[in-house]
């Protein structure tokens, strides 16, 4: 397995991460290998996302 990379969420121009900080794993159904990371939303970074 290679690296993992992480990922973040554009919200108002900006690349940030969850608020809370949590991820999710993107996986290859196939193999089961993570391919990467990436922000899980929450209901405030969704409220952010939309009022901006």
């Amino acid at each position: 397995m290679g690296d993992i990379k992480n990922y973040q969420m554009l919200i108002n121009g900006d690349w940030v991460d969850a608020s809370d900080g949590g991820t999710f794993d993107s996986v290859n159904p196939s193999t089961g290998e993570i391919w990467s990371r990436v922000p899980e939303a929450t209901e405030a970074d969704v409220n952010r996302a939309v009022e901006t």
